[in-house]
């Protein structure tokens, strides 16, 4: 619900809880507590629209650089006020909105305090709050897809923000997750071979379906003399997927991925699901809500292919509040 005076009226007086402010073009979100949630809401608006930064500088930056528009508003519980406290610190984890967001602090009246920062933190927890929009590109330089900011990439992929942050501000990562990251305003004095100058120098063994070694690269990048995408592999190598091209791929030095017969199996399994499948989208109750021909579709939809095959997959149960099936298990299920 839009974070406006005529949405705030709808809210019961007197409501103690929990709430949030979520950033919908950044994806940054605020968690707060107060025995008046729509007191308290009004005077976060209040602060924007007079572009008071008392309070939280992070959110009335937004407001500037967005537009009245920017948030969202949410009651995530109701609670006692003796709860508050334990409260809010568990929905400031659970959104990771301390790093990567507009909390200031872990939660808690008690926890509040001005933080001692280093001007190291300052600067990375200025990016976070105040964003830049990011470019995520394969070894090839080929544009993956455009972010908001390193928070939404963050939050879409399931990726480490940090290791994001670093590879965008050329620090110690040139890649993270398999992809190269940039920020959109340096795109256009973009070097590749920089980026590619220390990738990959690790061998890389590929092995068939079966477990079977077939060869030892001596990086990922040298997989292009057989039209591999180096991405690909890497992704693959960094376990974001079981196989790529028909074949299993891993670090030489990788004593965590065992090819083994289950390993194989299940990679084989995988592989055909997503060979040919449709992707069912589902509500709570199990109501369709979309059919999407692939997971490229689901990808161009705003959602994140990666998580939604992972649910797929049934290594995560949700995501973004909705159930997602392979359509060989939805038909198996509604037969």
């Amino acid at each position: 619900m839009k974070l406006n005076l005529e949405n705030l009226r709808t809210l019961d007086w007197n409501i103690s809880g929990i709430y949030k402010i979520e950033n919908i073009y950044s994806g940054n979100i605020y968690i707060g507590q107060s025995k008046d949630v729509r007191k308290r809401l009004r005077e976060h608006l209040e602060c924007c629209i007079s572009q008071n930064k008392s309070e939280n500088t992070g959110l009335v930056s937004a407001w500037e650089k967005y537009g009245k528009g920017c948030f969202d508003f949410e009651l995530l519980e109701k609670c006692l006020e003796n709860q508050l406290d334990k409260r809010e610190v568990y929905w400031i984890t659970y959104y990771d909105s301390h790093k990567n967001g507009y909390n200031m602090t872990s939660g808690g009246q008690k926890n509040f305090s001005v933080p001692n920062w280093s001007e190291k933190d300052k600067k990375y927890f200025s990016s976070i709050r105040n964003p830049e929009p990011v470019l995520q590109l394969d070894f090839d330089g080929n544009i993956v897809n455009e972010y908001w900011s390193v928070a939404q990439a963050s939050k879409q992929n399931g990726y480490d923000s940090r290791g994001i942050y670093s590879c965008c501000n050329m620090g110690l990562s040139k890649t993270s997750n398999g992809y190269i990251w940039i920020y959109k305003k340096d795109y256009n004095t973009f070097d590749l071979d920089y980026y590619l100058s220390r990738k990959q120098k690790k061998p890389i063994e590929q092995y068939d379906m079966d477990g079977n070694l077939i060869k030892i690269w001596e990086h990922g990048c040298q997989v292009k003399e057989n039209n591999f995408s180096p991405s690909r592999i890497n992704s693959c190598c960094h376990h974001n997927s079981m196989s790529a091209y028909g074949y299993i791929w891993k670090f030489v030095d990788d004593t965590t991925r065992i090819i083994n017969k289950v390993y194989c199996d299940e990679a084989k399994r995988k592989a055909n699901l997503v060979k040919v499948s449709k992707i069912y989208q589902l509500d709570d109750n199990n109501n369709l809500i979309k059919i999407f021909k692939s997971l490229r579709e689901v990808e161009r939809n705003g959602f994140s292919k990666y998580l939604v095959s992972k649910c797929c997959k049934h290594e995560t149960e949700k995501y973004e509040n909705y159930i997602w099936l392979f359509e060989k298990e939805y038909l198996a299920i509604n037969a």
